[in-house]
């Protein structure tokens, strides 16, 4: 036991009652050759001539650690604004250079490599024609009076999964594929921002339309058609099913009846029944064709309008009209198409706009405001059983990619709170727990600005970012070291619990000792990426090794501080009256160490020792 050892003169423990500091100040004060020997669980702390040196006094307490514990209050403080001002100071630096801190992956390459330079060379040709297209397009707009939403400024598609063996074309799915696109087509403002079509025609008065929305790629405009002959299109289908090589027939006359090319050569080698049957046939397709316009309701006969679609995919000259919507296993025999996918075009120089730029920018206003929310519906996994819609438009990319970063970022800080909270069950103060964090966080903006401003590395990888992750857990890890330390330290004897100078002496110099190798080690490691011939991978590697170096020495520091507040002022006082930061701890932690030294109390275990200790003993390993 320790007070068995402490009683014990032959073990040189000269110490008997630790409340004789007169006794203690005459020893101190013997030929170092006539002291008696030392705890020898206490590192060495001062030279054998019992002077002072450089780091420490003479008592071998560490002088730092000397005027952390006289003047915890502002260290502490002092190491806080420190913090809080670096960071400000890299704010502002981030502020005033106006772009994006994190860099291009476009510039992730050794750029003395042939393919670099080629590569180089292309995107900057690339780069000067597309402004000077853009210059010149701008320019020749205003000479053109160029009309509202003539041209392209964005497309967006839809894309349908069936979760079934049905696939999509069935009276169940079908519907749920229109709704989604009656979003945008039913929309009151739709028109303001579709592609418009101009100089249309009235077939029948020969009068001039409107401008109307061009119509978009969708094989719901063939379920919806406007009108459908069922009686035309069975005759269609019967006389293709019943007769397979009339296939090759109208397929082979096609380009001189759909096209009018090659009629002399083509119409030569076949018979003139043969001719007019393929033209009968050509004017009963284009009559239910023309019909496809999606303005009409749901076909009763779904099964009827599909095979038609079968046949009509077999059509070199008619497939294009439906080809789009089918997934390659489609055909005659099998009638299920299990993916397809619908195309619509957004409108550019939008009314009140004058340069593409604008135009786009008031096009995703209005999508995000407007769209987006009930797509989102749609694509949920949980929205209907039969069909898993998917959605994709170009100027949405970056707020949907910011938005899925919001979404990981939330799980990110939950991650952080979990952390947050391991770190007050283990070490039983929400105090000591906050400035943990703290300093976690604070070791980011710290080697941001000693990385980015004064060594000058201006290549900020993105994978920097995930350098959180890490610090956060060898952070709370060297926090564990360093408490474990204070903690062993109450049961180390009379040697070193004399005062708190003394006590924080051996803490300091015991955990900081194994942080500083695996801090090393692991920096080390990091910066063994300079070696790789990736931009990022080296920035990464930096970054992450001036992280590591940063969080230890905060945890040297300003949690070292933190400790010496916690012992004086929070450790020995239980519920509400923890709060009662105003007044010291009477008697002392370390008081009350020594006593429990002296009294042979054996010191408590953290719950996690606690836990492993049981499991150890209960499966006799120990």
């Amino acid at each position: 036991m320790a007070s068995s050892s402490l009683k014990d003169k032959d073990e040189g423990n000269y110490v008997d009652d630790v409340e004789n500091f007169d006794e203690e100040e005459e020893e101190e004060n013997l030929d170092p050759v006539e002291q008696k020997p030392r705890n020898r669980s206490f590192i060495a702390r001062a030279s054998t001539t019992g002077k002072s040196t450089f780091f420490s006094d003479q008592h071998g307490n560490l002088k730092f650690v000397n005027v952390i514990v006289r003047h915890p209050i502002c260290i502490f403080f002092t190491f806080f604004a420190i913090c809080i001002f670096c960071t400000l100071v890299l704010s502002r630096l981030v502020r005033r250079e106006g772009q994006n801190p994190i860099t291009e992956d476009t510039n992730a390459y050794d750029i003395y490599d042939a393919r670099s330079i080629a590569y180089d060379s292309l995107r900057i040709a690339k780069e000067d024609v597309e402004d000077f297209y853009e210059t010149n397009s701008r320019r020749l707009r205003k000479l053109e009076g160029q009309q509202v939403q003539e041209d392209v400024g964005d497309r967006m598609i839809w894309i349908y999964k069936a979760k079934t063996e049905d696939g999509l074309f069935t009276n169940e799915a079908i519907p749920i594929m229109r709704a989604a696109e009656a979003t945008i087509l039913e929309h009151e403002d739709y028109e303001k921002y579709c592609v418009l079509e101009y100089d249309l025609v009235d077939e029948t008065t020969g009068e001039t339309l409107p401008p109307q929305c061009e119509k978009p790629l969708s094989v719901m405009n063939i379920y919806y058609a406007s009108e459908w002959n069922s009686t035309v299109a069975a005759e269609v289908i019967s006389e293709f099913k019943t007769n397979p090589s009339s296939v090759d027939l109208y397929n082979r006359l096609a380009p001189c009846l759909d096209f009018s090319l090659f009629c002399d050569e083509i119409l030569g080698t076949v018979s003139a029944n043969a001719t007019a049957w393929a033209e009968d046939m050509k004017v009963k397709i284009d009559s239910i064709i023309e019909n496809w316009d999606g303005k009409g309701d749901l076909n009763p006969n779904v099964e009827q309008v599909t095979e038609f679609i079968a046949y009509m995919n077999l059509l070199f000259s008619k497939s294009f009209n439906v080809v789009f919507y089918l997934d390659s296993e489609f055909s005659v025999d099998n009638q299920k198409s299990m993916f397809s996918r619908s195309f619509f075009s957004w409108g550019q120089l939008l009314e009140g706009t004058d340069d593409e730029d604008e135009s786009e920018e008031q096009l995703k206003e209005f999508v995000l405001d407007n769209l987006v929310e009930e797509w989102d519906k749609f694509t949920a996994s949980n929205n209907n059983p039969v069909v898993q819609s998917y959605y994709f438009m170009g100027s949405l990319i970056f707020d949907i990619i910011l938005r899925i970063l919001s979404n990981d970022g939330l799980k990110a800080v939950g991650s952080l709170l979990a952390v947050f909270f391991y770190l007050r069950f283990m070490l039983g103060s929400w105090f000591l727990a906050a400035v943990g964090m703290f300093e976690i966080f604070m070791s980011l903006p710290l080697a941001w600005l000693y990385f980015s401003y004064i060594f000058q590395i201006k290549y900020f990888s993105s994978l920097n970012t995930l350098c959180i992750f890490i610090v956060t857990a060898i952070g709370a890890d060297d926090i564990f070291v360093f408490m474990d330390s204070y903690k062993q330290s109450a049961g180390m004897g009379p040697e070193v619990l004399k005062d708190l100078e003394t006590r924080m002496s051996w803490v300091y110099r015991r955990s900081g000792s194994a942080m500083l190798l695996t801090s090393a080690t692991t920096c080390l490691a990091f910066l063994t990426t300079l070696f790789s011939p990736i931009a990022g991978t080296r920035s990464f590697g930096v970054f992450a090794a001036f992280v590591i170096l940063l969080d230890y020495v905060l945890v040297m520091t300003l949690f070292c501080t933190s400790v010496v507040i916690y012992h004086d002022r929070f450790e020995t006082k239980k519920w509400c009256c923890n709060c009662s930061f105003w007044s010291k701890c009477d008697p002392t932690p370390t008081e009350k160490a020594i006593e429990d030294y002296q009294n042979g109390v054996e010191l408590k275990t953290d719950p996690i020792s606690r836990f492993f200790k049981v499991i150890a003993y209960g499966s006799g390993l120990v």
